[in-house]
């Protein structure tokens, strides 16, 4: 795969980065993985400037999670910020590939505010209207880091991949809607929230052989991709279906969305389609068994 690269990954116990790192680990020449669990701080300038060279680097690292965006928004902004100006500035003079993951939530405004349609693509507006919604703490950390890489590849000549990840789930993933949803199952708890809510959800392994394939492939290279499903599907059938495969006999107790969640979320494809990077193995249903079953 990558058996001449040198490759680094942060973020490498997270939930995405976990998963790379178990498929690179005999498929590159020498595999570097860093994460902030490991006291290995992407914020420390002087920490970053000790890292080896490198060919490939996939950078993501980030405090995610809803509910991060609004308890502790200040961390969540320096940790989508700080380290990738870090790696910049460490790399900026070498040949290393620079991918950097970004997110759908970058879109969540504009798509309210009736800008974009649905399925999204990569090339539409990013809007940020109330700075005083912290939930912007995550995505405008991350469209800073997108920027960021452009601006490098303007000035020092970057090699970049802004890969926009939407909505990937599975095993071993925290402070999301599927694993918080089962949780409060388990607890007796049905509420529901955001119910009416549509998402496009693309499973874990699906996304790895994605992410992949972009990386391999020479023709995006500076440019922006997503990296996700289209198959969009509401929030409820998807909290029925793991209503059904828990054998949870309840009747759920649907609520509204918090501020700032999007009605609607589904990536337009095009791209990944034509340059056969889309990889869709894994069904909705057959994900939600493999997830629901690691959190038993």
């Amino acid at each position: 795969m990558f058996n001449d690269k040198k490759v680094l990954i942060t973020g490498s116990d997270g939930f995405i980065g976990s998963h790379l790192a178990d498929t690179l680990k005999n498929n590159c020449r020498d595999l570097f993985c860093i994460d902030n669990i490991n006291g290995e701080d992407l914020c420390n300038e002087d920490y970053v400037n000790t890292l080896p060279d490198i060919d490939i680097i996939f950078h993501l690292a980030a405090r995610n999670g809803t509910k991060w965006f609004y308890e502790q928004p200040f961390s969540v902004l320096d940790n989508c910020t700080t380290p990738t100006l870090n790696l910049i500035k460490r790399y900026k003079n070498s040949n290393v590939k620079f991918i950097y993951a970004s997110s759908c939530e970058i879109y969540a405004d504009s798509t309210e505010a009736g800008l974009n349609k649905i399925p999204t693509s990569e090339d539409v507006s990013v809007l940020f209207s109330n700075p005083k919604n912290l939930r912007w703490s995550y995505a405008a950390g991350k469209y800073i880091g997108e920027l960021a890489v452009m601006s490098a590849a303007r000035e020092f000549n970057l090699n970049y991949l802004v890969l926009r990840y939407h909505n990937i789930y599975g095993p071993r993933q925290v402070d999301h809607f599927i694993p918080e949803f089962y949780s409060r199952l388990k607890d007796g708890d049905c509420s529901l929230r955001g119910w009416e809510n549509t998402r496009a959800f693309c499973y874990i392994s699906d996304a790895i052989e994605m992410t992949l394939r972009a990386a391999k492939n020479n023709k995006v290279n500076d440019s922006v991709i997503h990296i996700g499903d289209d198959k969009e599907v509401s929030i409820k059938e998807v909290a029925e279906i793991i209503l059904d495969i828990s054998g949870i006999d309840q009747k759920l107790a649907l609520n509204n969305a918090p501020e700032g969640s999007v009605s609607r979320r589904c990536p337009d494809l095009t791209l990944a389609k034509d340059l056969d990077i889309y990889h869709n193995a894994i069904s909705l249903r057959e994900g939600l068994i493999k997830t629901i079953e690691e959190l038993k």
